[in-house]
């Protein structure tokens, strides 16, 4: 399964949400999940934070051979190399989960190629702080993307 990430900073609420919308190799929908955070604004932090989430969703829906996509090179480099800087603590909790799936990868995309899941974190800054999950038949209407 393909999981496109994305992470945004809500201003008006001091805080970020990220998502992740997951697409078998058919690419047909199996489902999405957001996260809106209060406190973090920090784009790098929010974008390994929605990769995190890629994960979580993974475990969701019983995906066990992942390809997680981001548009933040600086996110995936941290993750491929087990880096993190100041996000160490995170790339190492990612690293520790990915020994749960037979098969895992983190690829950079451009944003060209990962607009569903940057619409996704768009509408996700409209939401409650938490995490929201949309679980249910192959239908990508189901999958909010329109952005008031």
């Amino acid at each position: 399964a393909k999981i496109n990430v994305d992470g945004a900073v809500v201003r008006t609420r001091r805080g970020g949400a990220v998502a992740a919308l997951c697409r078998d190799q058919d690419g047909q929908y199996l489902g999405s999940s957001a996260v809106v955070y209060y406190g973090i604004t920090d784009p790098l932090t929010l974008e390994t934070f929605a990769c995190r989430e890629a994960l979580a969703l993974a475990e969701d829906l019983g995906e066990q051979r992942i390809c997680v996509a981001s548009d933040c090179q600086e996110a995936v480099n941290d993750i491929n190399r087990g880096t993190g800087g100041p996000n160490a603590a995170l790339v190492h909790e990612i690293m520790n989960h990915c020994n749960s799936f037979i098969s895992y990868s983190f690829v950079f995309k451009r944003r060209n190629f990962n607009f569903e899941a940057h619409n996704l974190a768009k509408f996700a800054c409209n939401l409650d702080i938490g995490r929201h999950i949309w679980l249910g038949p192959h239908d990508p209407s189901l999958v909010p993307m329109t952005i008031a």
